[in-house]
């Protein structure tokens, strides 16, 4: 008679015992190591806990997405028969129908057993954390990756765009996720993988500034592919646009889309986001130290971008990067012109940066060292102000600092008493 035996993961048991211990160094460790699949699990897990671990610091700052989210979370009740009526109109384009869905639908389905705001948050950040490790996969999988300081820097770049403490306002991030997960697997194959575009129509009902996605997304299926040589002349031609200033946005015509699209684009047309986000009123005297980091980013990434596009006429090969380039042009493009938009241009830099660097990374892997230091000091300025608790970063808003040294048990325990 046959024995079976049990075959122990002694490498995921160790980091399940030392994240139980300590959450943060497990990630850290796991970070050293990331093409494994006991890391993924240690970065999901770690990525849930951060968002169950949110809560007011007592701090202020004008970064008040947390805040705000909370307020409304604590305010709000969403009965089914109001959820259905609210997905009718939307789906129904009516005058009353609300401007999106999902932060309504994450709220029924935590007040439906509880009124921890701690549950929602986790909830929200379970389809982003997904989404993003997927995404992230694609780097770590690739047959050249191993890890090494430049490893570590390729991961980082990666999620750096849209981290997962940007789920404490969840509707953008998710969306932000799905679209960068659908578009990397749906466009990086021979044939265009239609199962994965498909959660795509469901991005305007998660966030109202994702119809561009949606549109973009779709658009693309019916733009020739041996047009190749026309995207990278006018990729050329639009790299100007990257710099232009948001305040030409006022010049655009919103009364022709439906009534519920066009409020959104009024409200992002508004004085109040002009002042807020394009001229920096109420900002603080650091502003002009973003601004220089702002555009020292763009032109490190416009230079992977060239680079991309001179390898590719000499490129021979048929693999992800082969067939995700005309896609990678295309929106490179659009993104490019659409910088004159407040709020909508700068969110969508974030697609632009991993759409670069994917098609960077797949066409160099690590033969080329300068363009990591590069990408790594361009984003130093912006790391500091998010993750220190300095100049009213997000986390010394939302996050208290006992999750970088505290064991789970209590992490836990918090969120459960709070």
């Amino acid at each position: 008679m046959k024995r079976f035996y049990l075959k122990l993961d002694y490498g995921l048991l160790s980091k399940l015992l030392f994240f139980i211990i300590w959450p943060f160094g497990a990630w850290l460790h796991s970070l050293s190591e990331p093409q494994k699949k006991s890391s993924y699990l240690i970065f999901f897990l770690f990525s849930l806990l951060l968002l169950w671990h949110m809560a007011p610091t007592g701090l202020t700052s004008d970064y008040t997405d947390f805040l705000g989210i909370l307020a409304r979370f604590k305010e709000t009740s969403v009965s089914t028969r109001e959820l259905l009526q609210e997905i009718d109109a939307f789906f129904h384009f009516s005058s009353d129908a609300p401007k999106e869905l999902y932060e309504d639908f994450l709220i029924w389905i935590t007040k439906s057993f509880t009124d921890n705001y701690h549950v929602f948050f986790l909830l929200a950040a379970i389809p982003v954390a997904v989404f993003q490790l997927k995404c992230v996969h694609l780097i770590t999988s690739d047959d050249v990756f191993y890890p090494c300081l430049w490893g570590g820097i390729a991961v980082i770049m990666m999620i750096i765009p849209r981290d997962i403490i940007a789920v404490q306002n969840p509707r953008f991030t998710t969306g932000f996720w799905m679209f960068c997960f659908c578009s990397l697997y749906g466009f990086s194959a021979k044939r265009i993988k239609v199962k994965y575009l498909l959660p795509l129509l469901l991005l305007p009902a998660i966030h109202s500034g994702m119809w561009l996605a949606l549109i973009m997304a779709f658009g693309y299926l019916f733009i020739p592919k041996r047009i190749t040589g026309s995207l990278e002349v006018l990729a050329y031609l639009s790299i100007p646009f990257i710099f232009i200033d948001s305040h030409l946005s006022s010049l655009l015509n919103v009364s022709l889309f439906p009534e519920n699209i066009s409020q959104w684009a009024e409200r992002y047309n508004s004085e109040e986001y002009y002042d807020k986000y394009v001229i920096h009123v109420g900002r603080s005297g650091f502003w002009w130290v973003d601004e220089l980091f702002t555009v020292g980013s763009k032109i490190v990434y416009l230079s992977l971008a060239i680079m991309v596009i001179k390898k590719k006429k000499t490129y021979i090969g048929n693999n992800a990067e082969f067939y995700f380039y005309p896609y990678f042009l295309y929106t490179f493009i659009i993104i490019n012109l659409i910088q004159f938009i407040p709020v909508l241009g700068a969110r969508y830099l974030g697609f632009w940066k991993i759409f670069i660097f994917f098609t960077w990374f797949k066409f160099f892997h690590f033969s080329r060292k300068t363009p990591y230091l590069l990408l790594l000091a361009v984003s130093l300025w912006p790391m500091f102000k998010r993750y220190g608790y300095v100049l009213g970063g997000s986390l010394s808003v939302n996050m208290p600092p006992d999750i970088f040294i505290a064991p789970l048990p209590y992490l836990i325990g918090e969120g459960v008493w709070y």
